[in-house]
């Protein structure tokens, strides 16, 4: 009787830490898959480059208002990001010519 308790109970504790265990691989890494990255849509901004900045998980997008001609930064990351207008060396605002 007492070995079938034991039988019992490793295979019980098998069986959870294979349930626990396989939760561990949740997680994907786009760059072993093949994954193609979504467009990230700026509504009425047109994009004109984007950038990955090296050794971090920071993506910033040149873009600009085609209403206004104004251009706008765009830093997107982990956490952190958001839009920023361009200035001139003069403190004037940047204007895309095309």
């Amino acid at each position: 009787m007492k070995k079938r308790r034991n039988f019992v109970i490793i295979i019980a504790i098998l069986l959870m830490a294979s349930i626990f265990m396989s939760a561990c691989g949740t997680e994907t890494d786009r760059e072993s898959k093949d994954i193609e990255e979504e467009e990230k849509d700026f509504g009425t901004f047109i994009v004109l480059s984007k950038t990955t900045i090296e050794d971090s998980d920071i993506t910033q997008y040149i873009l600009y208002d085609p209403e206004s001609m104004i251009m706008w930064t765009f830093m997107d990351g982990y956490k952190c990001g958001g839009p920023a207008i361009l200035y001139n060396a003069d403190g004037s605002m940047r204007i895309y010519e095309p």
